[in-house]
């Protein structure tokens, strides 16, 4: 009977073991995914900022190409 009972705390202590490790390991996962997902969170506000970057750059030149015609319309005038 003592040996069956040795037996079985020897067990329950591989199974303890074992559920730690599991439990540390889920925890380093967690932490990994939630650092994951905050620099992906990152990634998506640069670009957007990107995006938004890039349509007031575009804007920009096309009013400069507009201020261009009429400063070219404008020097036109004055050629002999």
């Amino acid at each position: 009977m003592n040996a069956a009972r040795a037996r079985i705390e020897a067990s329950t202590g591989k199974v303890m073991g074992a559920v730690d490790e599991i439990s540390t390991a889920l925890r380093e996962q967690s932490q990994a995914a939630n650092q994951l997902a905050q620099e992906v969170e990152k990634i998506a506000q640069r670009t957007e900022k990107n995006g938004l970057s890039a349509k007031e750059s575009s804007l920009a030149a096309g009013h400069l190409e507009e201020l261009a015609a009429n400063l070219k319309q404008a020097v036109d005038r004055f050629r002999v």
